[in-house]
């Protein structure tokens, strides 16, 4: 009778979910999988000094009753460190087989160092004690990090913008220190060609810390400008990064110019009252290779006067920027509205076809158009364009992308 009774409560408490008077919890802790024993020392080995390292460990309940932990995980002693509870486990039950996991934090590491670690719980071997211990591994040094919008920038990069002469653009370059010791980046202008150019001057950035490098620039009215940034920090492995602001883009690229104004491709310029007939337009390449297979075809009221016009440009060199002039010269009756088409082929790749309008009105009859002081002002033009373009532009640098 008596087994009987036994065997009757075995079977309720199993039903009813109720673990057995002798059944208890066992707290285990880990790391990466490697079981730390009560009382002993995890070797993490080396650390940096700074910043400080964070360490995960995992709490399994390996026993056959539910876990509690009945205080927070704590550090009540340590050496040459300092260390501390970043998080706490997220559960203070572990039910059997469950886990949860707590992260220390140690920094400030002064030569051999030791986190002795204490944990409370349900276990009736409670409290769980181990020591964390290693030494210093070395300071991380800083380290640069260059970004323009999102993107890495190189050494020797070229960020291809086109500004508005005459008018100030700022654009950003994102300094980040992707290392562990204190970044130190001082920034100058190392080349700069027909635009006035200013940089941040010094930054100062905690590891992990970013920070806004702004680059100020105000192009002259000249077919490229360039405007070279030296970066420099006291990251040991880049000292040093330059990175190129210009317009002058990779490959051969036209640009057409009309009365010292730059005409986009598919616009439309209106001249008003025409005063002149003869008008020079202005062909350069403000890419970094030769163009080639020029072709200028004009329609409409106007004519070409420039004959045996050069097929090839060369993009600028160190002592003069090439440029095409093309003469046309409007036709139409007088008192009438004038429309030009101009349309330049070339081995631009991008717009391999340039075309442009020109509008104009021409003055009644009896109003002087075209005379000598056309003549003049055409010869002004020529004058301008010959001894203007012959300019110092920054020498060839190496490759970018």
């Amino acid at each position: 009778m008596k087994t009987l009774v036994l065997s009757l409560i075995a079977s309720f408490a199993a039903v009813a979910g109720l673990a057995p008077a002798f059944a208890a919890p066992t707290l285990q802790v880990s790391r990466e999988l490697t079981v730390i024993p009560k009382d002993s020392t995890d070797n993490l080995g080396g650390l940096p000094a700074d910043p400080a390292t964070t360490v995960v460990y995992t709490l399994t309940n390996v026993g056959d009753a539910n876990l509690v932990l009945t205080n927070n995980v704590d550090v009540p002693s340590s050496a040459n460190a300092v260390c501390n509870i970043s998080a706490q486990p997220a559960a203070s039950l572990i039910f059997v087989g469950g886990t949860t996991t707590f992260t220390i934090s140690i920094g400030s590491i002064a030569g051999p160092f030791t986190c002795n670690v204490r944990l409370f719980s349900s276990d009736p071997a409670s409290p769980f004690t181990f020591t964390i211990g290693g030494t210093d591994g070395g300071s991380q040094p800083p380290a640069l990090s260059v970004l323009s919008e999102g993107e890495a920038v190189e050494d020797l990069d070229d960020i291809i913008t086109e500004l508005v002469p005459d008018v100030r653009a700022e654009q950003t370059l994102t300094i980040v220190n992707v290392g562990g010791g204190e970044l130190q980046i001082t920034a100058s202008t190392l080349t700069v060609s027909h635009a006035d150019c200013s940089v941040t001057p010094s930054l100062s950035l905690a590891p992990g810390a970013p920070a806004s490098l702004v680059v100020a620039i105000t192009p002259s009215g000249a077919p490229t400008y360039r405007c070279d940034v030296l970066i420099t920090s006291n990251d040991p492995a880049r000292a040093g990064v330059i990175v190129g602001f210009t317009d002058q883009r990779p490959g051969a690229h036209l640009l057409l110019s009309l009365l010292g104004d730059r005409v986009e491709p598919d616009a439309s310029v209106d001249l008003g009252r025409l005063t002149d007939r003869s008008y020079v337009l202005t062909l350069d390449n403000v890419g970094t290779v030769r163009l080639s297979n020029i072709a200028v075809a004009l329609s409409g009221n106007c004519r070409l006067d420039s004959t045996a016009l050069p097929r090839v440009l060369d993009p600028p060199t160190a002592e003069v920027s090439p440029a095409i002039p093309v003469v046309f010269t409007v036709t139409g009756n007088a008192g009438q509205p004038v429309t030009c088409e101009i349309e330049v082929t070339s081995s631009d790749r991008d717009t391999p076809s340039y075309r442009i309008t020109v509008l104009g009105d021409l003055p009644p009859r009896g109003c002087s158009v075209g005379g000598d002081g056309g003549l003049l002002a055409l010869a002004v033009t020529l004058a301008a364009i010959w001894f203007g373009r012959r300019r110092a532009i920054p020498p060839d640098r190496r490759s970018r992308r």
